[in-house]
């Protein structure tokens, strides 16, 4: 069975629903996953953004694009955030569970839950570009969300 090696836990800045910032709250596994551990310039508390794909007025959505974007907060002064993967949230029967690629070399599948106001992202190394077939995978059993337990000792 597949596992996550990392499991990162946000929580959204604003608990109005009105903002897009969530804040690391806690995360699980072995060492840091640095690209999830975004620190906000003017504080250095690590957060991430989830966004939907703004559009032109009347441009078609990409389909090769998620509904929604984790980014992370620019570095220097006036500098945009970058994408950190397109979230993809294909299953009306889950809403708010996803997929995507970072750097499309590793997966997440995360989980929104907007009530309250939480995003917890599963990442699993090495994995990109296989995250769609994760998602299925954890439907159908083949893939669980706790961390692989840690090796016995002898």
């Amino acid at each position: 069975m597949t596992r996550p090696d990392f499991v990162y836990h946000f929580k959204r800045h604003r608990l109005d629903g009105q903002g897009t910032r969530f804040d690391l709250a806690r995360y699980e596994g072995p060492g840091c996953y640095a690209p999830l551990v975004c620190p906000l310039r003017r504080t250095g508390e690590p957060i991430v953004y989830v966004n939907r794909w703004r559009l032109p007025p009347g441009a078609a959505p990409d389909p090769r694009k998620g509904g929604l974007i984790l980014a992370a907060p620019g570095k220097a002064k006036g500098e945009r955030g970058r994408n950190l993967s397109s979230i993809f949230e294909p299953s009306p029967e889950r809403p708010g569970w996803g997929f995507g690629d970072i750097d499309r070399k590793d997966a997440i599948l995360t989980h929104r839950e907007e009530e309250p106001g939480a995003l917890t992202v599963h990442v699993f190394l090495g994995l990109g570009l296989q995250a769609e077939t994760l998602f299925q995978a954890w439907q159908t059993g083949g893939v669980a969300l706790d961390l692989a337990p840690a090796p016995r000792l002898a």
